[in-house]
C-alpha cells in the first residue's frame, strides 16, 4: 500500500511555506494574532491555573472552588497552554502557540496520508492544504478544540490505517509501535474533544469491519491482533476520560437538539452569504440567519462541501476498479453524512411563518416540521457517546474528511498529468478560502482585545485581591471571563465558564451560594450577599456589570448589568459593616474589616424565619437543602442547621423551636425524622413519626457551651413529587423548614418581656421606613412602619411602650397582633403630644387570653405622617 517516493529539500522548504499559509489562515500566529478569542480566554484560563500550581496539574484550583475542576473537554489544549504561560508567554501567545502546534502536525498528517496513498510530494502537499483549508475546520476556531479535533482526523486515522493494514513480514517490533501510536491517538483524541473521538472511534470500526469482510488474508491478523488494540485503546481513554471528570458520561440532550443542529441538505449545496470568498464573489451564496432556520449559524456556516463531496465521488468511481480501501472510505464519508442530518430530514426546512409571529424562536426544531424521519435517532437515544453528539451537524467533518481522503486516494493512482492534478487541488482550495483579508485582520484583533482584558481589567482589579483569596461573582451565569480573571489574579471563585463544568461545581458549593438563582437578582439578593460575607463564606463579592460570558468573547464589553445592579449596590452602601468599592466594570463587596465571624454570630436575632428571605436563615442553613421559597425551605433526605445559640442561653438552657412539616406525610404513609446535635459529640434525639402534612413544633436543645448548635436532620423516606404525584418536581424533600424560635429557661416558669432598641436593616421588618442612626423614621409613603418580630409570649397582661418623637400625626396607630395579623389584642392612637413632652409615642396595656406564637406590634403611618421610633417594649404586668 505504501509506495514511499524521495523527499527533496525543495519539498522541506515548499512544505515549511505551504505551513505558514495555513497557520496564517487559521490565524495561528503566535504575538500577531490568535485564532479566536473566548474560547481562547477560557482555555488560558484554564492552562494558567495549571501554571500556577507546582508540579504537574491537570485540575483548575482557581475556579470552580470548593473543588479543583477537570476542564471538560480540550486538556490537550490547556495542558500546552499552560507549559507556554509558566515559561513566560502571555496567554494569548501560548494559545496561538498551541493551536499552532497541533494544526503542524495535523498538515503534516495529512501531508503523510498523501503519501501512504502514493501521491507525490508535491501533489501531497497541496492535496494538505486543501485538508487544512475547508471550512469546517477553519471556521469552528470560535469552538476552540472541536476546530483542532476535526483538524487532526489525518493524524486519527493514519494511525487507524496502520493498525488496521499490514505488510508482509511485518516484525513484532512494527506491530508494538503500531499499537502504541495507536493508543496515543486515542488519549489525544478524547482529550481533545469529544465530538471527533466519536468519529475516530466510528470510522475506524466502519474502516476495520469492511477490511474484514472484503480482505480475507486480513482476517486472522484483525481479530488477533487489530480488534483487541482496537477495544483496549478506545476503553483505555474512555476510562481515563471517565476518571478525570468523575462521570461516566454527561446528561443527554432532546432530541429536538439534535433535530435543531442537523445539517440542512441545502447548506451542503449552496454556501452561507459573507462566508466564502469565492462564492461571494460570484454572487452565488445566500443570506441564512436563525430567525428563519433552526440551530445556530455554526450549522449552516461551516457545512458547504459540495466541490469535495463531488471530487471524492468522482474519485471513488475512480478509484474503486484499482483498490478495495475506496469503497471503505465511502462508507466511512457516506456514515458521516448520515449521522451530520439528526433524526430528520430537512431540505430547506425553515421556520413557519406562524412560529415567528407569535416568537416561538427556539433553535430546537419540533419533530412534526421535519420531511421524515432519517431513522438514526435510535442510535443518539440509546446509544453512549452517540447521546452527547447533539451538534449532529458536526459529523460533516468526517464526511468531508472521507472525500477528501477519496481524492487523494485516486490522485495517488491516477495517470494525470501533475500539473492538472495541481490545478485540480488548487480550485478546490479556492473554493473554501474565508474573506482572507477580513479574516486576519479578525485574528489580529482578537490578540489585541486579549491583551486589553489584561490592561483594562486584570490590572484594574489586581491591588484590590490578595493571592488566595476566595471570590463569588454574583449573580453567577457562564462565567467564561471568571476562569482568566481567577487564574491570572491567582485567586479562588465559586464561579467557573462552561455550562458542563458549572454544572458539576455548583454540586460542592455551599448552601449561601447555592441560595442565589442563576443570572437573577431576586427576593432577597442584597441579604444574601451580605450573609455570605458575613458568614466569611467568601472574602469578597464582585457585581459585574458586564456579561462575563460575552465579555469574553468580545472587548470591550457594554456595561450590560449596571443599571440593574445599581439598587443594590446602593442598598449595600448603605448597609452596617459593608465595605463598598465602585469601579468601572464591576463593584466590590467586602465585609468591614475588624469583624469577625464571632462578631456576626452575635448579631442573629430569633425568630428565625424564611418567609423574609433574612440574613439569619441564610446564615443557618447548612448542607442539604434546597433553593428558599415564599414561606419555607425544604431539606432532602439530609440536611445540616446551625443553630447560633446567644450568650445568655450559656446559663438558661435554651432551646430553639422548629416549625416544620414532612413532605409526603399521612396516615397511610407515616414518616419517621431523625434528629442529631453535632456538638459536645454526637446525641441522638428522640425521632418523630408523622401522619399529615400539618405544621409541627420541635424543641432541640442549645449547647451551653458552644456559640453554634449543628444541627442533623434526616428523612429516611424522603422523596420526590415526581414519584409520590407524577409531578414534574424531580427534587427529593424531606422536611420543610418554616421557621426558628429561640425558648429560654425563662419562658417555661414565667412570661417573657419583648424589648427592642437600635434598628438595623438586617433585623427590621418595615414596608415604608428607612432606618437613620439606629432609629426608624418615615419616609411619606403609607403603610406599616414597623411590623413584626413574630415572637413568642405566653398569656397573660402586659405594658407596652413605644418610645420616639412625632412632628406631625394625621392616622397614625399602633396595634399588637398575632396569627398574622388576624387577632388583634390592642390597638393604641399615636400621641403626639406625649411624644413632645416624654419621648413617648403610645403606653398602654395589653392582654394576651392566651399564649401566641407570632406576637407583632405594628405601626401603621400615613403620607402625612412624621414620625421616628427609637425603641419599643411590652413588659409583663405582675
Amino acid at each position: 500500500m505504501i509506495e514511499e517516493k524521495s523527499v527533496s529539500i525543495k519539498n522541506i522548504v515548499l512544505f515549511l511555506i505551504l505551513l505558514s499559509f495555513v497557520l496564517f489562515l487559521h490565524g495561528a500566529v503566535p504575538f500577531f494574532a490568535v485564532p479566536t478569542l473566548g474560547q481562547a480566554v477560557w482555555t488560558a484560563g484554564f492552562g494558567q491555573s495549571f501554571a500556577n500550581q507546582s508540579g504537574f496539574a491537570i485540575y483548575a484550583s482557581n475556579f470552580g472552588a470548593p473543588q479543583a475542576s477537570a476542564i471538560a473537554f480540550g486538556l490537550a489544549g490547556a495542558l500546552p497552554t499552560g507549559l507556554f504561560i509558566s515559561i513566560g508567554f502571555h496567554p494569548a501567545d501560548a494559545y496561538a502557540l498551541m493551536s499552532a502546534i497541533w494544526l503542524s502536525i495535523s498538515f503534516f498528517a495529512a501531508w503523510r496520508l498523501s503519501r501512504v496513498f502514493n501521491m507525490r510530494p508535491f501533489s501531497g502537499l497541496i492535496a494538505a492544504v486543501l485538508w487544512m483549508s475547508t471550512p469546517i475546520i477553519w471556521a469552528h476556531a470560535g469552538y476552540s478544540m472541536v476546530s483542532l479535533g476535526m483538524a487532526l482526523l489525518p493524524f486519527y486515522f493514519l494511525m487507524a490505517l496502520f493498525l488496521l493494514m499490514k505488510n508482509e513480514n511485518e516484525i513484532n517490533h512494527t506491530l508494538f509501535l503500531k499499537s502504541i501510536g495507536f493508543i496515543i491517538a486515542c488519549l489525544i483524541s478524547v482529550f481533545m474533544d469529544g465530538y471527533t473521538f466519536m468519529m475516530f472511534a466510528a470510522g475506524t470500526g466502519l474502516l476495520g469491519l469492511y477490511f474484514f469482510i472484503r480482505y480475507f488474508k486480513l482476517r486472522r491478523y484483525l481479530l488477533s491482533f487489530a480488534m483487541p488494540v482496537y477495544v483496549v485503546a478506545f476503553g483505555l481513554a474512555y476510562t481515563l476520560y471517565a476518571l478525570y471528570i468523575g462521570k461516566a458520561q454527561f446528561a443527554a440532550s432532546p432530541l429536538g437538539f439534535f433535530r435543531g443542529w442537523g445539517v440542512d441538505l441545502t447548506f451542503l449545496a449552496i454556501p452561507t452569504q459573507g462566508i466564502l470568498w469565492f462564492w461571494d464573489a460570484i454572487g452565488l451564496s445566500i443570506s441564512r440567519s436563525s430567525r428563519d432556520f433552526f440551530g445556530d449559524g455554526s450549522v449552516w456556516n461551516t457545512t458547504f462541501c459540495l466541490p469535495i463531496t463531488i471530487g471524492g465521488v468522482i474519485a471513488w468511481w475512480y478509484a474503486k476498479k484499482k483498490t478495495l480501501v475506496a469503497t471503505g472510505l465511502l462508507i466511512v464519508a457516506l456514515f458521516g453524512l448520515y449521522m451530520s442530518l439528526g433524526p430528520s430530514l430537512k431540505i430547506n426546512s425553515i421556520r413557519p411563518e406562524s412560529m415567528i409571529e407569535t416568537g416561538q424562536t427556539s433553535p430546537m426544531m419540533p419533530e412534526d416540521l421535519a420531511i421524515c424521519s432519517t431513522g438514526n435517532a435510535l442510535l443518539y437515544k440509546n446509544v453512549p457517546g452517540f447521546q452527547n453528539m447533539r451538534a449532529a451537524y458536526r459529523w460533516m467533518a468526517l464526511s468531508i474528511f472521507g472525500f477528501w481522503l477519496l481524492i487523494v486516494l485516486a490522485m495517488g493512482r491516477s495517470r494525470l498529468y501533475p500539473g492538472i492534478i495541481f490545478l485540480i487541488l488548487v480550485l478546490l482550495i479556492i473554493f473554501n478560502l474565508p474573506h482572507i483579508a477580513n479574516t486576519w485582520e479578525t485574528k489580529v484583533k482578537y490578540r489585541d482585545s486579549f491583551l486589553n482584558i489584561d490592561e483594562e481589567l486584570i490590572s484594574d482589579m489586581e491591588p484590590f485581591f490578595k493571592k488566595g483569596e476566595l471570590l463569588a461573582f454574583l449573580p453567577y451565569r457562564n462565567d467564561f471571563l471568571v476562569n482568566y480573571i481567577a487564574a491570572r489574579l491567582d485567586i479562588k471563585t465559586f464561579n467557573i465558564g462552561g455550562d458542563k463544568n458549572l454544572k458539576e461545581a455548583m454540586k460542592y458549593w455551599p448552601m449561601s451560594m447555592r441560595h442565589f438563582q442563576m443570572g437573577k437578582i431576586n427576593e432577597g439578593f442584597t441579604k444574601r450577599v451580605v450573609s455570605l460575607l458575613s458568614r466569611g463564606t467568601a472574602n469578597a463579592v464582585v457585581l459585574p456589570y458586564i456579561d462575563m460570558l460575552w465579555a469574553a468573547h468580545a472587548w470591550p464589553p457594554p456595561l450590560k448589568f449596571k443599571d440593574e445592579l445599581s439598587p443594590i449596590v446602593r442598598e449595600l452602601m448603605n448597609s452596617e459593616n459593608v465595605d463598598v468599592k465602585k469601579r468601572k466594570y464591576y463593584t466590590i463587596v467586602r465585609f468591614e474589616s475588624g469583624r469577625t465571624k464571632q462578631n456576626t454570630k452575635e448579631m442573629l436575632e430569633y425568630p428565625i424565619e424564611v418567609k423574609n428571605f433574612s440574613s439569619e436563615i441564610l446564615s443557618v442553613l447548612g448542607s442539604g437543602w434546597h433553593e428558599l421559597e415564599k414561606s419555607h425551605v425544604w431539606s432532602g433526605p439530609e440536611a445540616d442547621l446551625r443553630l447560633p445559640v446567644p450568650e445568655r442561653c450559656r446559663s438558661d438552657n435554651c432551646s430553639a423551636m422548629l416549625t416544620l412539616s414532612v413532605y409526603g406525610a399521612s396516615e397511610k404513609r407515616p414518616v419517621e425524622v431523625f434528629f442529631e446535635t453535632k456538638e459536645e459529640g454526637t446525641r441522638l434525639l428522640d425521632p418523630i413519626t408523622v401522619r399529615s402534612s400539618s405544621l409541627q413544633k420541635i424543641r432541640i436543645p442549645l449547647s451551653t457551651t458552644a456559640s453554634n448548635q449543628v444541627l442533623s436532620i434526616k428523612v429516611p423516606k424522603a422523596i420526590s413529587p415526581s414519584e409520590l404525584e407524577n409531578s414534574a418536581d424531580a427534587r427529593v424533600l424531606g422536611v420543610a423548614l418554616h421557621s426558628i424560635e429561640l425558648i429560654s429557661k425563662e419562658k417555661a416558669g414565667s412570661r417573657q418581656s419583648l424589648h427592642r432598641t437600635d434598628f438595623s436593616k438586617s433585623t427590621t421588618f418595615t414596608q415604608v421606613g428607612a432606618i437613620k442612626n439606629r432609629a426608624l423614621v418615615s419616609t411619606g409613603e403609607s403603610g406599616f412602619l414597623l411590623y413584626g418580630p413574630y415572637k413568642s409570649l405566653k398569656a397573660g397582661k402586659y405594658h407596652l411602650t413605644v418610645k420616639g418623637s412625632a412632628s406631625t400625626i394625621d392616622s397614625a396607630w399602633v396595634d399588637v397582633v398575632s396569627e398574622e395579623g388576624t387577632i388583634e389584642h390592642a390597638r393604641f392612637p399615636v400621641d403626639k403630644e406625649m411624644g413632645k413632652e416624654k419621648g413617648i409615642l403610645v403606653s398602654g396595656n395589653v392582654t394576651l387570653e392566651k399564649s401566641v406564637q407570632d406576637l407583632e406590634v405594628r405601626v401603621w403611618v400615613s403620607k402625612q405622617d412624621t414620625i421616628s421610633i427609637d425603641s419599643y417594649s411590652i413588659q409583663p404586668i405582675n
